[in-house]
């Protein structure tokens, strides 16, 4: 609780309206004491949306919905009690703990920052397949905060269904693989995989339907999508997509202007921005490097650096930036170097042949043992 009223008594009023996942990013997890990092995920909330829903219903703040899965934090009541302790350093604020938040809210330790490149990346991404939430299954998912568009992994989908099927008592007495259908799982579960009850008749039809089955036609009725998380310290919002293009960065060599260029496109898929990547690569490749559009790419901006530099980019992406070759549209390996065993081997072989001809007196001679060749 204290990291977020300090986040909040930190706004200003010209900073409202503020999405919640950047209040969250830039505020709460930037105003926890001791240099703490704060994870929703670890909490009972999970997302912050569900944190700041229930500070909503306290009266703290205000919350407003401007489209499906974006909500902004639009005002927050500064003579709110709470607010008024942390202000006035009561001694109630004062008990909580320096290593602590909330009891629901933890500490955890910062991301790896071995791939952290200046003060505009702070290492890879991880994307993770999951399932987007669909209309016509968003009000099985809304009990569990969850709302239409957002993203869910498979093994939460199971331990939801569970949850919901238990809480209702919907197993069957018979069997507890057997489940007994109420009214929304009627509406959300593929009609095929339904069987009648025994304990229908033709004025009250009842259904069942296998737990496996019920699994299986939730997850069919939600969109394949792809989760990209960034790393907390880049304060970027994750991104749900179902476009497999937008998981690619693209490296390729074009003309322009009678001379040879190379370009990158899809960088800030990748939390990579730019303009300070444009100049990162001026001094690491000693080349001329701009942004400029792409019409290949729908006028996306591009960088753009003056010769071809494939495969030094390629090292450049992989080995500082610590992404995948797999993400890399176009990745080219520097040539392999020569063995440094066959090298010696060839010397000796040299001054072998040399010797040789030497002693037999035939200047001009060829003789090299190809048997001891490669």
């Amino acid at each position: 609780m204290l990291c977020f009223l300090r986040a909040l008594c930190s706004l200003k009023p010209t900073d409202l309206p503020l999405p919640v996942n950047v209040f969250y990013a830039k505020h709460m997890k930037s105003d926890c004491p001791n240099g703490g990092k704060l994870d929703i995920k670890k909490t009972s909330y999970k997302k912050v949306g569900v944190f700041l829903e229930k500070m909503a219903a306290e009266g703290i703040l205000s919350l407003e919905t401007i489209d499906i899965g974006t909500t902004r934090l639009t005002a927050f009541q500064k003579d709110h009690p709470k607010l008024q302790e942390l202000e006035q350093g009561l001694p109630e604020l004062s008990k909580l703990s320096g290593n602590t938040c909330d009891s629901d809210i933890s500490f955890v330790d910062s991301t790896d920052s071995r791939f952290a490149v200046g003060n505009f990346y702070f290492g890879p991404p991880a994307l993770k397949e999951v399932r987007m939430i669909t209309p016509r299954i968003a009000p099985f998912f809304a009990s569990a905060g969850y709302r239409m568009g957002d993203g869910i992994e498979q093994s939460e989908i199971c331990h939801i269904v569970g949850a919901y099927v238990d809480s209702n008592n919907l197993r069957s007495a018979g069997s507890r693989d057997l489940i007994n259908v109420n009214d929304l799982l009627v509406w959300i579960c593929d009609p095929n995989l339904l069987k009648e009850s025994p304990e229908s008749t033709l004025a009250e039809p009842r259904f069942q339907i296998t737990f496996q089955d019920l699994i299986t036609s939730i997850t069919k009725g939600l969109k394949a999508a792809y989760r990209i998380t960034y790393p907390p310290e880049s304060g970027l919002v994750p991104v749900i997509t179902t476009d497999n293009k937008s998981l690619k960065l693209n490296l390729y060599e074009t003309r322009q202007s009678a001379k040879d260029v190379t370009r990158i496109a899809g960088l800030s898929n990748f939390g990579i921005d730019p303009k300070p990547f444009t100049r990162y690569i001026q001094t690491k490749l000693a080349c001329s490097a701009n942004l400029t559009e792409d019409p290949r790419y729908g006028n996306s901006v591009v960088v753009q650096a003056q010769g071809r530099h494939i495969t030094a980019l390629s090292k450049i992406l992989t080995e500082t930036f610590g992404l995948s070759k797999k993400w890399i549209e176009g990745y080219q390996e520097s040539a392999k170097k020569k063995s440094v065993l066959f090298t010696h081997i060839d010397k000796h072989l040299a001054d072998l042949e040399e010797m040789t001809k030497e002693a037999l007196g035939r200047k001009g001679t060829t003789f090299r043992p190809q048997c001891w060749r490669r």
